[in-house]
């Protein structure tokens, strides 16, 4: 199954991975399946089934608390990261209720798995877009900052770092953090995407470098 993810075949890999699901395994490694096929759904963009998948493997660990047969606490950490980042990008094509009530999944699950383990330097980044969404600027930016700090060459948290103060209206300050996001990882297209939309919210504002902003934003767009 996971051969298979890597190649792309994301739907043969989830049936092979239903398919180890269907034996009788312990429960660390139910857990440990479910996250390599959350993993696999999320990079097929299939972000309501990762959740799901996610939300089982939770359960599980959640359950073996008390007897210690589940997985230690980095990986833990890790089951509420990867369905925080879900819940953010479940988000990002949601409106209304939905959108708002999806933010705030993703915030709790950040939260837990900084609680587990303050190390986890992309928990901060995915609760620091969630909170944007919500509309609180100044506590995203100070989750951010942290992520930052834990990881300065990580160029998805400067990815989300860039994102938060386009949302608020600072888009010379999110072009500038997204052209370091850039520097860092030159074929990622949602870096590209999201300076793109930097410089055309900034081109919309009007202003004598609007058409100049515009054509950046489109070949932005192109790449």
């Amino acid at each position: 199954a996971n051969a298979l993810a890597k190649d792309g075949a994301y739907d043969l890999a989830d049936v092979r991975f239903a398919s180890a699901l269907a034996a009788e395994l312990p429960s660390h490694a139910v857990i440990a399946v479910d996250e390599l096929r959350a993993r696999a759904r999320m990079a097929a963009g299939s972000f309501a089934g990762a959740a799901k998948v996610l939300t089982h493997a939770i359960a599980i660990q959640d359950g073996d608390r008390d007897d210690d047969k589940g997985v230690d606490a980095k990986s833990e950490a890790q089951l509420h990261y990867l369905l925080a980042k879900s819940q953010g990008e479940i988000a990002e094509d949601a409106s209304g209720n939905e959108r708002k009530a999806a933010y705030e999944a993703a915030v709790l699950h950040a939260r837990k798995s900084i609680t587990i383990d303050p190390t986890q330097g992309d928990s901060y980044a995915v609760m620091g877009i969630a909170l944007a969404g919500l509309g609180k600027y100044d506590d995203a930016r100070r989750e951010c900052a942290q992520a930052i700090r834990l990881q300065p060459a990580n160029a998805e948290v400067r990815w989300y770092l860039g994102r938060i103060p386009d949302l608020q209206g600072a888009h010379d300050e999110a072009v500038e953090a997204l052209k370091k996001a850039i520097d860092l990882t030159p074929k990622d297209f949602r870096v590209h995407k999201a300076i793109a939309a930097a410089y055309h919210h900034r081109a919309q504002k009007g202003g004598a470098k609007a058409g100049e902003d515009l054509s950046t934003a489109l070949r932005e767009y192109d790449i």
